[in-house]
């Protein structure tokens, strides 16, 4: 039996676990979808952003994790137990449970990886899905659609 706090305090997840988690998974198994390339955008063009500020765009917050793993695949056994961990609202004890014990080189690498440098291993957005890169931001004529600063 279900107890109706427990399902409100389940609810007090913020969007970036909700949406996040979800869209991680969607692109993971999809990763050739093009149903929601906004989110990828969204958190390539926000670096300033907080993770605990994201919804949908919180893709990059577990990719950049699975970049650093060299794997998306060994996001997949903390996925529930960050569910439990955010019951409540609680964002850190869910991001610890992210980035386990390397939580110094998730923060070091973060800012690199947006400078989408192929040549360096964390200095780039891998996945899932297809993230942007400085080609994403060009059309055919070479115009620019958009740019990081």
């Amino acid at each position: 039996m279900r107890c109706p706090a427990s399902h409100r305090r389940l609810l007090l997840r913020h969007q970036w676990l909700r949406e996040g988690e979800a869209t991680w998974v969607m692109e993971q198994l999809h990763p050739t979808n093009t149903v929601d390339d906004k989110s990828w955008f969204k958190y390539a063009f926000t670096p300033t952003t907080a993770y605990s500020q994201r919804a949908y765009d919180a893709v990059g917050v577990y990719g950049h994790e699975g970049d650093l793993a060299g794997d998306q695949g060994t996001i997949w056994p903390v996925l529930l137990p960050m569910v439990t961990a955010a019951v409540g609202g609680f964002d850190k004890p869910a991001l610890a449970l992210l980035m386990g014990s390397d939580s110094n080189r998730f923060f070091s690498t973060w800012g690199g990886s947006y400078d989408e440098d192929q040549t360096q291993t964390d200095w780039h957005m891998g996945g899932p899905g297809v993230p942007p890169t400085r080609i994403s931001f060009i059309d055919s004529d070479r115009t620019i659609l958009a740019s990081i600063t």
